[in-house]
C-alpha cells in the first residue's frame, strides 16, 4: 500500500497496516500527520518467513491500539499487542518473522500494551528506527528493544527531545537468550521505568541501553535490577549494558551521573544499576469452579496440572495436588513426557520432581541402571530423555542417583556426559562421603584435561568441582580459568575460592608471571584469589602489582573492584588503611571511578 501525501488515518482490526507471514506486507505513507490504529499482530509485524513493515517519511504520526486482546496467560487488565515493528515466532515450533517501522521526520506517538515497539518473541526481529522528532513511546512490557526467548528487540530514535515509558523487560532488555537494544543518539531524553529495563539482561539475555548524548533523566522504582543489570542463570550469566556517553544526567538515585558502577555481578553502568519484575497476581474475577468430586484420568489431571491461565488457577491446583498425592502412579506415568515440546509439560514435571522428590528419585535411578547396563538396554531411553532425568536429578538435588549418573559420564554421547556433569554439580553429596568424593573429583579431572571443544560442557564440569572439594583439584581448576569460554573461567574462579588458603600454596612467582601477560586468565585469578587471608591476600596481591600487566586500564579497574569487596568483609583496620592505600594509587592512574 503506498500513499503520497495527506493527513491519513489507517484502521483495522488484527494482522494488518503492514503485517506478512510467509510473504511480504508493506505501507509506504510519503507525508502527512497519520494515524495508524489496530488491535494486534499490526503495525510494523512479522510472523513466520515474514516480514512486514511500514516506512512513514514526514509527518506528526500517531500508532495506536485499540486495546481489545487480553493478556489473560499473566494479567486481568492488560492486553496483547504484538505490533509496532514486532517480529513473533510459534514457540515452540516456528521462528519468527521480521517487523519494521521505519519513520522519518515528526513528533511521533506510539503507545502498546504487552509486546510491542522494536520487540520480538522467539526467533525474531523486531525494530523502530526513528530519524527524527520529539517522540514519546508508551508502552507496559516486553516494548522499547525487547528481545523475548532467543529474539532481537531494536529501537534507535536519532535526533529529538524523547521520553520513553514502560513497567518492565523493556528499554533495552533481552531475556532467556534474547537480545534487547535502546539506542538514542541525540537529545535532552527522559526515560521511566519500574524494573528490569533501561540495558538489563535476564536469564542468559542481553540488553543494553545506549544513549550517546544530551541532558536526559532516568527514573527507576526497582535500581537492583536495571541501568546495567545481568543475573545469573543455569549457571552462568547474563549481560546488562547501561551507557550515557555524555551530558548532565539526572537518576532517581542519587550520585550516579559520571560514575562507572559495576555492582552487579553480569553487568556494568556508566552511570547506572537493575531488579526483577514482580509478577501481577490475577484477580478471582475470572476464576472458574472445579468439581472436585469427579474422579479424573490420570491425562486429565496432568492437562490441569500444566494450564497457566489464571481463570484455571483452581484447576491447576487441583491437578497437580492429585498428582503429587499419587506419586508411585505418577512416577510411572511421567515417563511419556520426558522428551516432551511442551514447555508446559517440563515446568510441570520439575514441580513434581521437587514435590515428590524420593519417589521419583527411586524411580529414576532404577531406569538409569538399566540404561547403564549394556548397550542392549539403552534403547528403552532416547538423548532427551536422558537429558531431562538428568535434569530433574540436578534440580532436587536429590543425590540418589549419583553412582548412575557418575557412570553416565562415561557414556559416548557428549551430551549424556554434559547432562550427568551438570546434575553431579547440583545434587546434594554428604560432606562424610569421601569414598564418592574423591571418584567423582577424580573423573571430573580427567574430563576436564581432555579439552573439550564444547564450551557448556567446559562449564558444567567447572560449575560441578565445587560440589566435589579435593586437594588434588586445585591445579585444575587453575588451568580452567584460562578457558577460552568466561562461564567455564568465572566458575572456576569461584570453586578456587572455597580453597582458602589451601589454595595460596599453589601461588608462585612463575605462576603469577604467566597469569600477568594472559589478560583472560588475569581478570579470572583477580576472583579467584578473594577468599584468601588478609596476609596471604596482601601478599598475592602486592607480587601482581609488582608484576605489571600489558593491559593496565582494564586489570586497574577490576583490582580497585577486588579491593573494595575485601574492605566490605574485613574488620581489621590495618588491612583496611593498606587496601585503601592500593585504592588511591589504582584510582590516580584510571580516568573511571569505580564506586
Amino acid at each position: 500500500m503506498y500513499d503520497e501525501n495527506g493527513n491519513d488515518t489507517y484502521q483495522a482490526n488484527q494482522f494488518s497496516i503492514g503485517a506478512a507471514s510467509f510473504g511480504v506486507g508493506l505501507l509506504v505513507d510519503r507525508n502527512g500527520n497519520d494515524v495508524f490504529t489496530a488491535n494486534s499482530y499490526s503495525q510494523g509485524f512479522g510472523m513466520t518467513e515474514g516480514v512486514g513493515a511500514i516506512v512513514d517519511n514526514k509527518g506528526n504520526d500517531n500508532y495506536l491500539i485499540d486495546a481489545r486482546s487480553l493478556d489473560i496467560g499473566r494479567y486481568e487488565d492488560h492486553y496483547v499487542s504484538m505490533s509496532q515493528g514486532y517480529g513473533l515466532g510459534l514457540r515452540p515450533y516456528y521462528a519468527g518473522g521480521i517487523g519494521l517501522i521505519i519513520e522519518g521526520e515528526g513528533n511521533d506517538f506510539y503507545s502498546t500494551d504487552i509486546f510491542g515497539q522494536g520487540g520480538a518473541y522467539w526467533y525474531g526481529l523486531g525494530c523502530i528506527v526513528d530519524k527524527s522528532g520529539h517522540d514519546k513511546y508508551n508502552s507496559y512490557q516486553y516494548a522499547q528493544g525487547a528481545g523475548i526467548h532467543l529474539a532481537v528487540g531494536l529501537l534507535k530514535d536519532y535526533d529529538g527531545w524523547d521520553f520513553y515509558s514502560s513497567n518492565g523487560v523493556s528499554q533495552g532488555c533481552g531475556h532467556d537468550f534474547g537480545f534487547g537494544l535502546l539506542f538514542d543518539v541525540k537529545g535532552n531524553d527522559n526515560y521511566s521505568a519500574y524494573s528490569l529495563s533501561q540495558g538489563a539482561g535476564n536469564a542468559n539475555g542481553i540488553g543494553m541501553l545506549i544513549d550517546e548524548s544530551g541532558r536526559d533523566g532516568y527514573l527507576n522504582k526497582e535500581p537492583g535490577n536495571t541501568r546495567g543489570y545481568g543475573n545469573s542463570r543455569r549457571e552462568y550469566g547474563s549481560i546488562g549494558i547501561f551507557l550515557d556517553a555524555s551530558g548532565e544526567d539526572f537518576y532517581s538515585v542519587g550520585g550516579m551521573d559520571s560514575v562507572i558502577n559495576n555492582t552487579s555481578m553480569w553487568g556494568v553502568m556508566d552511570d547506572y544499576y537493575l531488579a526483577d519484575l514482580t509478577s501481577q497476581a490475577s484477580g478471582n474475577a475470572f476464576k472458574i469452579p472445579l468439581d472436585s468430586n469427579k474422579i479424573y484420568t490420570e491425562d486429565e489431571l496432568f492437562i490441569m496440572a500444566k494450564t497457566i491461565e489464571p481463570r484455571f488457577s483452581q484447576w491447576q491446583e487441583y491437578g497437580f495436588r492429585k498428582l503429587a498425592e499419587d506419586s508411585i502412579e505418577t512416577a510411572g506415568y511421567i515417563m511419556k513426557y520426558l522428551d516432551t515440546e511442551d514447555h508446559r509439560a517440563g515446568l510441570v514435571l520439575r514441580n513434581l520432581a521437587l514435590k515428590i522428590s524420593y519417589t521419583m528419585g527411586n524411580f529414576f535411578t532404577e531406569k538409569l541402571s538399566l540404561y547403564n547396563i549394556s548397550m542392549s538396554a539403552k534403547p528403552i531411553f532416547n538423548q532427551n530423555e536422558i537429558a531431562f532425568i538428568c535434569y530433574l536429578f540436578g534440580e532436587t538435588r536429590n543425590p540418589v542417583g549419583k553412582e548412575e549418573l557418575l557412570n553416565l559420564t562415561y557414556d559416548n554421547e557428549i551430551r549424556i556426559r554434559a547432562v550427568a556433569v551438570n546434575a553431579l554439580g547440583k545434587i546434594k553429596i554428604d560432606s562424610n562421603n569421601t569414598e564418592f568424593t574423591n571418584k567423582t573429583s577424580a573423573r571430573l579431572r580427567e574430563l576436564a584435561n581432555e579439552n573439550s571443544k564444547y564450551k557448556l560442557y567446559n562449564k558444567d564440569i567447572a560449575y560441578a568441582f565445587k560440589n566435589y572439594k579435593n586437594f588434588d583439584n586445585i591445579t585444575t581448576l587453575i588451568n580452567l580459568m584460562n578457558n577460552d569460554y568466561f562461564g567455564a573461567r568465572f566458575l572456576a574462579a569461584e570453586g578456587l575460592q572455597t580453597y582458602g588458603d589451601e589454595y595460596y600454596d599453589f601461588i608462585n612467582e612463575e605462576l603469577i608471571k604467566e597469569i600477568s601477560n594472559d589478560r583472560i586468565w588475569y581478570l579470572s585469578f583477580l576472583n579467584s584469589i578473594e577468599n584468601l587471608s588478609e596476609d596471604k591476600f596482601k601478599e598475592v596481591f602486592s607480587e601482581l602489582l609488582q608484576a605489571g600487566t600489558p593491559f593496565p586500564e582494564e586489570a586497574n579497574l577490576n583490582s580497585l573492584d577486588l579491593l573494595k569487596r575485601k574492605i566490605k568483609k574485613s574488620d581489621n583496620p590495618g588491612f583496611k588503611d593498606w587496601a585503601e592505600e592500593k585504592i588511591n594509587e589504582l584510582q590516580s592512574k584510571s580516568i573511571l571511578k569505580i564506586n
